[in-house]
């Protein structure tokens, strides 16, 4: 299964590499989301969300809001494209 990530900052466009792990975590009091899911490093820097609107999915891939209750925090994605607007990456389960 393939997800959306969105940058939480243009600062950190460079720090997506295919092949890198990264780790889910929920976030159920996120006052924008309430099925918010923070795509965090191993050393829990968050880098930012699983796409969950229309105009952010990338084709082919699913929502925060789809994954929700699947995911456990902590769930492990592996990036496997690095777009111009978007990082796509595979759930691992």
């Amino acid at each position: 299964m393939y997800i959306t990530i969105r940058e939480k900052d243009e600062t950190y466009q460079n720090v997506w590499r295919v092949g890198e792990t990264y780790f889910l975590e929920k976030e159920p009091n996120n006052i924008y989301d309430d099925e918010a899911i923070k795509v965090k490093t191993k050393k829990g820097f968050h880098l930012g969300w699983v796409a969950n609107s229309v105009s952010t999915v990338a084709r082919g891939t699913h929502s925060a809001g789809y994954i929700y209750r699947d995911v456990q925090d902590g769930t492990q994605v592996i990036v496997r494209f690095v777009c111009a607007d978007c990082i796509i990456a595979e759930v691992m389960e």
